[in-house]
């Protein structure tokens, strides 16, 4: 009877421990590949007359969550560079821009990569509307992201041809206009003159955790 009753309790024992053993049902944790929407204030002043790889910095405008769950506090510093420029010439007259921003850096912790594209530039707490290119020699970059991106930014800085129609551009600073880019978070141009972006100029992004891959 005691033998019996031993190995009841060693089955029982048995089956306790298997329970304990197997893995809790966990929460799904948000994609890292999701983008969120940011706002950040450009900190430093670029023009299609600086030097490519210039570091590029900006803020935060506000908190942002990532996808990861990780907040971002208000000020957190992105790091970038000027990563293609176009300087305005006889031969190329629409001065040009690009930027990519690879690094996000909160106060007091290490920086984490990631992928900001630029979906609208404007002065800072200036209103959403949006302006339109006009029909010729102000759409050098407006089909980048179709047709190669930053490796055709030089051939389109010079095209002057006719687009038949407007075409939406996503700045709305006067004399600036602005167009995705394959490659890094965008770029901005001018029409017959060298580009300028002041500092504190307000850029509306999306923005996703990680690297971009080598192109």
């Amino acid at each position: 009877m005691r033998l019996k009753l031993f190995v009841l309790l060693l089955f029982v024992l048995t089956l306790t421990s298997g329970s304990y053993s197997q893995t809790p049902a966990t929460v799904q944790a948000p994609s890292p590949s999701a983008v969120v929407n940011a706002v950040l204030i450009l900190r430093t002043s670029v023009s299609s007359k600086s030097s490519v790889g210039q570091e590029v910095k900006a803020v935060t405008k506000g908190p942002v969550t990532l996808p990861d769950g990780e907040t971002l506090p208000k000020g957190t510093m992105l790091l970038g560079s000027v990563i293609a420029v176009v300087k305005h010439s006889k031969a190329t007259p629409n001065g040009a821009v690009a930027l990519d921003f690879t690094k996000a850096v909160a106060k007091g912790k290490d920086p984490i990569d990631v992928i900001v594209k630029i979906e609208k530039l404007s002065a800072d707490d200036q209103n959403d509307e949006k302006t339109e290119l006009p029909n010729s020699n102000g759409h050098m970059v407006a089909n980048a992201g179709n047709s190669g991106g930053l490796a055709q930014m030089q051939s389109q800085a010079n095209d002057r041809t006719n687009i038949n129609g407007k075409v939406q551009n996503t700045s709305t600073i006067d004399g600036v206009f602005f167009s995705p880019t394959n490659k890094g978070a965008g770029a901005a141009f001018a029409k017959d003159e060298d580009v300028y972006l002041d500092s504190n100029i307000q850029m509306t992004v999306l923005m996703r955790l990680g690297a971009e891959p080598a192109k």
